[in-house]
């Protein structure tokens, strides 16, 4: 389910809103992820992706070895701190929206290996499905950490040693110091709470009487019905304000993907605009190129114009030269003729002769 729309539905018939509550826990500089868990469960409980660069700095004070996170969340002393850190960021929120149990795991969630989203939100069907044992055996009482009144769920199986180490006894010192006071927390909020429902039985009790007897209004400090009506005002209000912060968280994500939208579109149209750019660049070049080719072809046009006319003027210059030469042909045609005339007269005259002379050699003795 999309987590903006994932509300969380109790055996018990609360809705809890999840989101709120995981903001909170990831106020903690110990914990970098947190999916609360409890749909058609009795009770809330968590999973805690650790910071590992926080933890690194306690589980050097410890003398833990230095890349082991598996060891680092199984210490009674870090298990301790962040129950603290989880209880102190949960308080505000009604009894049935805090987490009773908290699973701490090894695994930093990252977008690599596909916990978290591009915008580093959980993948919340991802981590259920990988987690699904762990979260079981988490209800069942194997293996947790617990949290406020774990102890007051009937259907929860007591924590052991093993269940939670915490309660384990550990080394002296400053580790000791932690356990103690988580153990001193525990032992005095259960007679507290069994002194409370002790004066709520009297105090109904009494106002039972009292009202049989029909004694005036019970003094305000006795009013349990009241009380109860106040806490379940409040509780709805509660309810209501966590609503109004999971509408704020859902417009905010929509917000949130609109401008990553936002940021994509106007990237896509920065690209754009580079891209034309580009093109602008590269026609202003192309038109400079064609208006160098056009002075380069308007210098031709007058170089062919000038040839053409000097073409033109040589034509007309062979033309003269050639009437001048068919006109000296014609003379020189004619004079030939005249040659020819001369030639056949002077050969006739060369007969004429040549007869002549042979007449007078035949007269000569």
């Amino acid at each position: 389910m999309d987590r903006k729309k994932h509300i969380l539905v109790l055996a018990t018939g609360k809705n809890v809103a999840p989101a709120p509550v995981e903001t909170a826990i990831m106020m903690s500089p110990y914990v970098s992820a947190a999916v609360l868990i409890g749909d058609g469960r009795k009770y809330v409980t968590c999973l805690l992706s650790p910071a590992l660069a926080e933890l690194r700095s306690v589980a050097e004070k410890l003398n833990l070895p230095p890349d082991q996170p598996e060891a680092w969340v199984a210490h009674p002393a870090i298990r301790s701190l962040v129950a603290k850190e989880v209880e102190q960021r949960i308080r505000g929120f009604a009894p049935f929206e805090q987490p009773k149990r908290a699973l701490l795991l090894a695994d930093e969630w990252s977008v690599e290996a596909g916990e978290l989203t591009p915008s580093l939100k959980v993948r919340n069907k991802v981590i259920l499905n990988k987690y699904r044992r762990q979260i079981d055996a988490m209800y069942e009482g194997v293996d947790f950490i617990p949290l406020q009144s774990d102890v007051s769920h009937a259907d929860a199986p007591a924590s052991s040693d093993s269940a939670s180490p915490m309660n384990s006894s550990g080394p002296t010192g400053p580790v000791a110091e932690v356990n103690q006071n988580s153990a001193s927390r525990a032992s005095v909020r259960n007679p507290h709470i069994g002194r409370y429902l002790a004066v709520c039985l009297l105090a109904i009790l009494a106002g039972g009487g009292l009202a049989a007897l029909g004694s005036p209004k019970l003094p305000k400090q006795l009013d349990i019905l009241g009380m109860v009506k106040g806490i379940r005002d409040n509780n709805q209000k509660i309810s209501h304000e966590n609503g109004q912060i999971v509408s704020s968280l859902e417009h905010i994500d929509q917000l949130a993907n609109s401008t990553t939208t936002m940021a994509a579109q106007l990237q896509s149209l920065s690209n754009e605009v580079v891209n034309d750019k580009s093109m602008l660049g590269n026609l202003k070049h192309l038109s400079q190129q064609e208006v160098n080719l056009s002075q380069q072809f308007l210098t031709l046009a007058h170089q062919l114009n000038r040839d053409m006319s000097s073409l033109a003027q040589s034509s007309a210059d062979q033309s003269i030269g050639i009437g001048s030469m068919n006109a000296a042909a014609s003379g020189i045609s004619s004079t030939l003729g005249q040659v020819v005339d001369v030639n056949r007269q002077t050969s006739a005259d060369l007969q004429t002769a040549d007869g002549k002379t042979r007449i007078i050699a035949d007269e000569m003795p």
